[in-house]
């Protein structure tokens, strides 16, 4: 939690140990027991964070000539809040519970084997987050005041970012009018919540819920995408690089717009490939940034998916990765050459493959 400024921590402890006589044969019998209470709070600007947690542990060991044998029984508990001072506490008192429903955002809209991440779809634009919260099913599920918002951070199991807190303003025959609270809204994108949520509902009671979240991670910034993980580990969905390039992330583009390459793209849904090469100006991440903008970069094949099927399809169904990386000073020859060899091994051309040469 290193975006908490102020600090401080406190701890008690409390100790005891029996030891009990030395048998005829040598052998001793010993239990010793611990318990150990901690507290700690932060806070930055009107925002607070709080709890304490206990941990119990009781031994009991068994010595006889050259063997020793132990057994150890451990129990650990806590609990916590977090508050807003100016506006009222994001875990809500109980008036406010009985009138909030939460909804967790894991991507429910699904094609193929493909989905929608509503992480995704977060980070590259807040309007169309908006209107996640707006959606109204057949039947009125969001029939309360408040709507809390949390987001499936897929990248790490059992884990939820925040995505607010909404308040509903109207309620329209196909939608809902929301408008997002200022409760919390510090916590937006950088809060992750941990529960092991594994249930279909997506609209649930909040206050069912609520005892279910543990605070895990509390982040210096608002998440906008995975860190760079160097270039010979790059595999990425179209959404992801999407809010990458969207957001302009500093440590993609650096690694990114000075590297030529050869990359691959990915259908996951008819297994067909793609094989590019990037050479340009401004290397693979000018290359990519041409498919974020039209959902085909300039290709024949990409260009019919698109029309037939939308860029919907993309962002479900297309993973890019890079075969190879090579610095900017490489002739482009060398690049297209390259890109030849892993069209053929790949054989990415013809009924198979999107390469139409």
């Amino acid at each position: 939690m290193s975006s908490i400024q102020e600090a401080s921590e406190a701890a008690a402890n409390d100790s005891d140990t029996a030891t009990g006589e030395t048998d005829a044969s040598g052998g001793s019998l010993a239990f010793w027991g611990r318990v150990a209470q901690s507290s700690f709070d932060g806070r930055e600007g009107t925002f607070s964070l709080d709890g304490e947690t206990t941990t119990a542990m009781l031994d009991a060991d068994c010595a006889r000539g050259k063997w020793l044998v132990g057994l150890a029984l451990m129990q650990s508990s806590g609990e916590g809040g977090y508050a807003d001072a100016g506006t009222g506490s994001v875990r809500c008192p109980q008036d406010l519970e009985a009138e909030t429903r939460a909804v967790l955002c894991d991507g429910a809209v699904r094609q193929g084997d493909g989905k929608v991440q509503p992480l995704d779809v977060f980070v590259r634009s807040r309007e169309e987050w908006r209107g996640w919260q707006a959606f109204r099913p057949r039947n009125n599920q969001f029939n309360r005041r408040y709507i809390f918002s949390v987001i499936d951070f897929y990248h790490e199991p059992d884990i939820w970012l925040i995505g607010g807190v909404w308040e509903v303003l109207e309620r329209l025959p196909d939608s809902y009018v929301v408008s997002l609270t200022d409760r919390g809204r510090h916590f937006i994108g950088r809060l992750k919540l941990h529960s092991p949520y594994r249930q279909r509902g997506t609209r649930v009671n909040f206050e069912k819920r609520l005892d279910e979240f543990t605070v895990s991670e509390i982040s210096r910034e608002e998440y906008s995408g995975l860190d760079f993980p160097g270039h010979d580990r790059i595999d990425i969905g179209f959404g992801e690089l999407e809010a990458l390039i969207l957001n302009d992330r500093p440590d993609w583009r650096a690694a990114l717009e000075n590297a030529k390459g050869v990359y691959l793209i990915a259908d996951g849904e008819t297994g067909r490939l793609y094989v590019g090469a990037a050479y340009g100006d401004g290397g693979v991440w000018s290359r990519w940034r041409e498919y974020v903008e039209t959902g085909h970069g300039g290709n024949a094949e990409l260009k019919k998916i698109v029309k037939d099927r939308g860029l919907d399809h993309c962002r479900r169904h297309f993973r890019f990765s890079l075969l190879e990386s090579h610095a900017a000073r490489i002739a482009d020859e060398a690049i297209v050459e390259r890109e030849l060899h892993w069209k053929r091994v790949l054989r990415s051309r013809g009924e198979f493959g999107l390469n139409r040469n």
